[in-house]
């Protein structure tokens, strides 16, 4: 093969690094630095009036720090030069006693400081878990989960090493340069000018850079998301990967969006470092600037020698916060681009909406509501993108207590009708009602403790068999106080002869299972979730062919308990097999988002359509 054909095909197999990011990376709230700070107050407001005393600190913070080199001054141009060996005991005691007065009070602004940004990151984080919690299935469908674990950890993260080295410290130096500044201008303003001039330069150059810098700095965290999306899903996929030999793949694949990321951070780095570089300069400029006009104002007679050495340090103090700013650049530029995912991340709004208050509380108390499971769609239309609908115009009605198989080929609609039941999105015509009650007039709440789904994918916790049984994860405790609890539990266990689930955790109800239940069988982890639906006692049960990964006996092992736990309440079942659809009082036959047909299992055989030709190729199968 030439070399020509053999570069044509690493382009072609080739990592596309921008499209991954632009897929996986993290979007950006578009606010400007002061707006992303203004942002923060609704967190910085419980603690103002901790934030008010250390700012009331500042002043004489401030005022001990200005007054030390106005102390060397006095002792320099006094008792040094006129030879007062007592007064210069006094001053060199006065000296340190006003170096400890300045260090307590720096002690104690720091640390009330530290406490309040803190707190500040606490509730922040607690606020982003929240708020993830409420948003709907279409943003974690279109959000990958490590973009989601950079934000809630990384970024908070950096937004707290941002307020350790900012915040209050930043603060306590403008006040000290100001101040420095004032008392420089009543000292000698035509050095005190040049000083100024010096500090405007830095400033301008350090801002130039700025930009530069938070610009890449956005791009870091963009590349981290997609680093941690990457990841995730290649651990989660690890059995796939190595099925298909893709390793060396995937190793070429991350070393290209590894490569990114380090072109990225090696750029940012030369403007932080530029920014500190800068700085240095400009103050060693700057201080022999004021050593040569200060010299000839000495020589001159209008500046005495030891105003000079209190111009040197004060001229220290306004650089030296300018130039610790340059080196904790980093640390705040970061920071704000963190504020910046984050605020985009809370810009998100939950696609579900909380019911109207009118006509339900009309009827009953939400809390004390009791669905009997009576389920009516009128002319549902919905797609997950409006211009592609996958459910186009469906009507039926299911009595309560009644128990259905709905069929339909892949693609049909089958899974989405389940998703619109349980209101993890809503339709764009028509209306779903529960009861008689339209579903958006119902609370979440009601809908999800009262619609429970089984899907054969469904997730397991890292956790005991009786927290995920009841979903309870502070349930040890209740066990411990309420037998009754112990006893349900195990009855449940009994009923779908899944006792072996306990036995296999030693008897203990608070031994943990594995990530996603991998000491587990399959069929093992169905029972679980059953065991699950059946604690929660809903009133309609949906099970998304919960069968369909199970071996025979296991399957009549559920088929058994479902006939008993199904009594009272309607049940949809998505299955394929015929033992699962005889079983239902009706089939409802979905082709391409529509109802196509709907009655009993004799109804629709004698009707030669799709169910009838549906029936005899699984009959085929099976036989």
């Amino acid at each position: 093969m030439s070399q020509q054909k053999k570069k044509e095909e690493n382009q072609q197999e080739a990592f596309d690094v921008q499209q991954f990011l632009d897929e996986k990376g993290s979007a950006s709230s578009g606010l400007k630095d002061l707006a992303l700070i203004r942002k923060l107050w609704p967190y910085i407001r419980p603690h103002r009036v901790l934030l008010g005393f250390c700012l009331f600190l500042l002043i004489p913070l401030t005022a001990s720090q200005v007054a030390l080199p106005a102390l060397v001054q006095y002792t320099i141009d006094g008792p040094i030069i006129h030879g007062n060996l007592k007064e210069l005991a006094m001053m060199c005691g006065g000296y340190l006693a006003l170096m400890g007065v300045h260090y307590v009070l720096k002690y104690y602004v720091m640390v009330l400081s530290q406490i309040v940004g803190q707190k500040i990151i606490y509730a922040l984080r607690t606020d982003l878990y929240d708020h993830l919690q409420t948003l709907s299935p279409r943003f974690y469908n279109r959000t990958p989960i490590g973009k989601l674990v950079t934000r809630v950890t990384n970024d908070v993260e950096n937004l707290s090493e941002m307020l350790s080295a900012g915040g209050l410290t930043i603060l306590m130096d403008l006040t000290v340069i100001i101040g420095v500044l004032l008392f420089m201008t009543f000292s000698h303003w035509q050095l005190t000018l040049v000083t100024l001039l010096m500090v405007i330069l830095i400033v301008g150059m350090l801002e130039l850079l700025r930009r530069r810098s938070r610009r890449g700095h956005d791009r870091i965290r963009t590349h981290m998301a997609a680093m941690n999306t990457y990841f995730q899903e290649s651990f989660s996929g690890m059995d796939i990967i190595q099925l298909y030999q893709r390793e060396q793949k995937n190793v070429r694949d991350f070393r290209s969006l590894n490569q990114s990321n380090l072109k990225t951070c090696l750029q940012t780095v030369l403007y932080d470092c530029s920014m500190a570089a800068w700085a240095e300069y400009l103050t060693i400029l700057t201080l022999i600037l004021i050593l040569g006009l200060g010299s000839l104002a000495i020589m001159q007679g209008v500046m005495t020698f030891g105003l000079l050495i209190a111009f040197f340090l004060y001229v220290q103090m306004v650089f030296e916060p300018i130039e610790d700013l340059a080196d904790k650049y980093t640390i705040i530029q970061s920071g704000l681009t963190s504020i910046d995912k984050l605020m985009a991340l809370f810009n998100e709004t939950p696609d579900i909406q909380p019911p109207s208050s009118g006509l339900l509380s009309q009827k009953t108390e939400t809390s004390t509501l009791q669905l009997a499971g009576a389920i009516t769609f009128n002319h549902v239309r919905f797609g997950y993108q409006r211009e592609k609908p996958v459910i186009r115009d469906l009507s039926f009605q299911i009595q309560p207590g009644e128990h259905v198989a709905i069929i339909g080929h892949t693609g049909a609609g089958k899974t989405t009708l389940i998703k619109l039941l349980t209101r993890f999105y809503d339709v764009d015509q028509g209306s779903i009602e529960l009861d008689d009650i339209p579903l958006q007039e119902l609370p979440l709440e009601t809908v999800r403790k009262q619609v429970v789904t089984i899907q054969q994918d469904d997730f397991l916790f890292s956790r005991s068999l009786a927290e995920n049984m009841t979903l309870d994860f502070k349930i040890h405790s209740r066990l411990e106080h309420d037998p009754t609890l112990q006893s349900h539990l195990f009855a449940i266990l009994q009923q779908l002869k899944a006792t072996n689930l306990l036995s296999k955790q030693k008897n203990d109800w608070t031994a943990p299972l594995k990530e996603r239940g991998r000491d587990l069988s399959g069929g093992e982890r169905q029972l679980l979730l059953f065991a699950r639906a059946m604690y929660h006692n809903p009133a309609i049960f949906i099970l998304d062919e919960a069968t369909s990964a199970v071996d025979p006996t296991t399957e009549r092992q559920i088929q058994q308990a479902m006939a008993l736990a199904s009594k009272g309440r309607t049940t949809l079942v998505i299955a394929h097999r015929l033992s699962t659809i005889r079983q239902a009082d009706r089939a409802l036959v979905l082709s391409q988002g529509r109802q196509v047909q709907f009655g009993t299992h004799e109804e629709l055989v004698r009707q030669e359509g799709l169910y009838a030709r549906f029936f005899q190729c699984r009959k085929a199968l099976e036989d």
